[in-house]
């Protein structure tokens, strides 16, 4: 809480905040706490000041959280796109805020496809077993903005255990590189959809331009949209190239 910590679950619940009722918190002035509440429109909420403060107000010692049911329906499909279009029809699936999305993330190709991940999880709903499915389905809304699907539906997305485990190795795969002399680095930020399309061209011009310029050598740049909001989406950038004196 301290830390306001988020997850990739950004299209519902993804913040500590969503969850967080009341805290009790021990500050230099003395003890602060808040009333715990469903909700509340009386003026500023005092636990959005703690909430992300790092400790720097008070020390939280007690908590109410919300819960909820843990996912026992899980669906996956991967639709495959030749072109940015697929980040539009993630645009549109976001915008009609869709009611039970897990994630979806889309790696925004430089030169070749770019695929789709949709993943579904819920505590009730069980959705069919054949896709594209209904007709205001993300999956069919990928499809019909010219996306081929991959495969049938998975019953656990790649990033659920035990599935997950890969995901939780990536990272890792950093060190490997740097061992083989190859410079790895992921930056990531936001913006509104209107922006989306003319960030990524610019990053990848402008940074393509200083790789080649510093290692006298092209690099890789790849671009992937791990958290999608109905008004905007976080690139998150990914450079490799191969380490010299001058990089």
């Amino acid at each position: 809480m301290a830390t306001r910590a988020g997850g990739h679950y950004a299209m519902r619940c993804t913040h500590i905040d969503d969850f967080v009722e009341s805290l009790r918190v021990v500050t230099p002035a003395g003890i602060a706490e808040s009333r715990r509440l469903p909700g509340s429109g009386a003026g500023p909420s005092p636990d959005r000041m703690f909430l992300g403060s790092e400790g720097t107000l008070g020390v939280i010692t007690e908590a109410w959280l919300r819960l909820r049911a843990r996912p026992e329906r899980k669906a996956a499909v991967d639709v495959r796109f030749g072109s940015f279009s697929g980040l539009a029809a993630v645009r549109t699936a976001a915008y009609a805020c869709w009611t039970w999305p897990g994630r979806r993330s889309t790696p925004v190709p430089g030169h070749g496809s770019a695929v789709l991940v949709l993943g579904f999880e819920s505590a009730t709903i069980r959705w069919p077993a054949h896709w594209p499915g209904p007709a205001s389905s993300p999956p069919t809304t990928a499809v019909h903005t010219g996306g081929c699907p991959l495969r049938t539906a998975r019953t656990s997305p790649i990033w659920s255990v035990p599935d997950g485990r890969a995901f939780l190795r990536m990272p890792y795969s950093r060190d490997a590189l740097a061992r083989l002399g190859v410079v790895v680095e992921t930056v990531e930020t936001a913006c509104t959809w209107d922006r989306a399309a003319g960030l990524y061209g610019a990053v990848r011009a402008e940074v393509g331009a200083a790789i080649e310029r510093l290692c006298k050598e092209p690099g890789i740049l790849t671009c992937r949209t791990t958290h999608v909001y109905p008004d905007g989406v976080a690139p998150y950038v990914t450079v490799l190239v191969r380490g010299s004196s001058g990089c």
